[in-house]
């Protein structure tokens, strides 16, 4: 009775303050853009901030739903990074909290109700997802909620377990856009199973998400990106992405759990394992069964293929339990077998796994750093490769920091940017800012779309990104129409630049 009582909060309170001082930072954690979006729509929808344009033009054309940025304008994250990044932990260790309460509807031990949560928390995955400001542990949060509401539901046979779980089916919804798939699997379970009010429920489930369809301020969304992505030969394209996209979610399965490919051998096993588990979920007609099936599919067909580590993050923990599930169907087949025993002997090897990361990734958090780079210590980039490598990473990162900022200075205000990195602009440097014309439009859509835009500073990075694979770019296509402003360098180096800042003469934003 005493190892029931405390297992659990002598865990969870391990697992939180070991979260709490790993999240705490008062940088990023990376430079990829989604992060800079939804605080600058966090800080135009806070109570609690001065209004500013800047804030009000990323929130106007972010394609992201509004709860995450709504949970950190509410919390006092709009403006505040290390306010932000424990909001989002704080959502993270909720998130395993719910995953205990969940395995215990579905009737598992103590032990193993604790055991799995965390085995979650020592993935790769889960607490380098945890060094950024980003909404997957808030829709991961709401899932699990859903799910856990739908097992007490079909223990207990109580209505109010289904509304709760349409409720926080709506806000997962409205967390990630990819949410829809545990809408549809919700609309799916209520239809197979048509409980008491069933078309109430399921009414009550799409309001929320039809109201913000027609209320979003952005008239640019996913589904746009999904049409210009399958273009004019969605069939071809259709092909060719699902062989790429399929490699990626792999690899994504793979960079959850290890950086190495050293045990895909035993992840393969463990895929297998919840794949298996949740082909037996479905067969019960579970809620969870159903939403593996419907996320699979949308993620399979969703274009961005670079992502996938962070696709295949929410949906880890679910996976997990369908293996640990399917594992309890061996003994009533081999009565010789111990539930117990088996389940240990499939987590004993994704525990070894594990040991290189953490002794690694631990070793790298006390390893002294420059103090010009000592503030970027809880930067992604620290805690891959090799130190000397990591370090120059951390550099580039602080001297990219240092650029967005500088370069918002040297813009009027009232001015535009383009940028590859616009809303990392609009953080650090506080002007509006468009990504520049495209590598594959013609030069009268390009001149449309400088005149349109009228911005007469163009900020070049080093960087590349999977939308533009050039260095500087647009440096290449602009350049006989820009005259430099300023360029930055590595911190005590002047070798070349990682960004440039240029103007463009008035004439050129009206085509001419």
């Amino acid at each position: 009775m005493q190892w029931a009582a405390l297992a659990p909060a002598i865990a969870f309170l391990i697992i939180s303050v070991a979260y709490i001082a790993w999240s705490w930072s008062d940088q990023l954690g990376d430079l990829g853009g989604d992060n800079a979006t939804y605080l600058l729509t966090a800080h135009y929808l806070s109570p609690w901030t001065p209004h500013s344009a800047v804030a009000e033009h990323f929130a106007k054309v972010s394609q992201y739903p509004p709860v995450y940025p709504l949970v950190l304008a509410l919390f006092g994250g709009a403006n505040n990074l290390l306010g932000a990044h424990l909001i989002t932990t704080a959502f993270l260790i909720g998130s395993m909290v719910v995953l205990w309460l969940w395995l215990r509807a579905l009737g598992q031990s103590v032990s193993v109700a604790v055991g799995l949560p965390v085995v979650f928390a020592l993935l790769p995955g889960t607490y380098m997802q945890a060094l950024s400001i980003l909404s997957e542990n808030v829709y991961l949060f709401f899932v699990l909620v859903s799910l856990m509401c739908a097992t007490a539901y079909e223990r207990h046979g109580d209505l109010r377990w289904l509304w709760a779980a349409v409720v926080s089916v709506a806000a997962a919804a409205l967390t990630r856009t990819v949410g829809l798939a545990m809408l549809v699997a919700l609309l799916t379970y209520l239809a197979v199973r048509r409980p008491p009010k069933w078309t109430w429920l399921a009414s009550a489930a799409l309001l929320p998400i039809a109201l913000w369809q027609l209320l979003r301020p952005s008239n640019f969304g996913y589904v746009d990106s999904l049409m210009e992505k399958y273009g004019s030969d969605p069939l071809g394209y259709l092909i060719q992405h699902l062989v790429l996209q399929s490699k990626s979610l792999w690899w994504g399965w793979l960079a959850n759990f290890s950086s190495s490919e050293v045990g895909a051998i035993v992840l393969a096993a463990v895929a297998a394992l919840a794949i298996g588990g949740t082909v037996w979920r479905i067969r019960q007609g579970a809620l969870d069964g159903i939403y593996v099936v419907s996320y699979l599919v949308i993620i399979l067909l969703w274009p961005f293929p670079a992502e996938a580590k962070r696709f295949v993050y929410v949906i880890v923990p679910v996976l997990l339990v369908h293996g640990l599930l399917v594992l309890e169907r061996v003994p009533l087949r081999l009565p010789v077998v111990k539930p117990l025993a088996l389940k240990l002997l499939v987590a004993l090897p994704i525990c070894i796994l594990l040991l290189p990361d953490l002794a690694l990734t631990a070793k790298r958090f006390f390893t002294p750093l420059p103090d010009v780079a000592e503030d970027f210590r809880r930067s992604i980039l620290w805690f891959g490769g090799a130190p000397n490598q990591a370090t120059q990473k951390l550099l580039l990162e602080r001297a990219l920091v240092d650029a967005h900022r500088a370069a918002g200075r040297m813009v009027p205000e009232g001015g535009c940017v383009f940028s590859i990195k616009p809303s990392i602009l609009g953080l650090y440097g506080q002007r509006v800012s468009y990504i520049p014309p495209r590598e594959e439009w013609t030069d009268q859509v390009m001149e449309q779309y400088l005149a349109e835009k009228g911005c007469q500073h163009v900020l070049m990075l080093s960087l590349v990104s999977p939308s533009f694979r050039s260095s500087y770019y647009p440096l290449e296509r602009l350049q006989r129409r820009m005259t430099m402003v300023h360029a930055w360098h590595l911190p005590g180096s002047s070798s070349i630049p990682v960004a440039i800042l240029a103007r463009m003469p008035e004439r050129a934003r009206d085509g001419s």
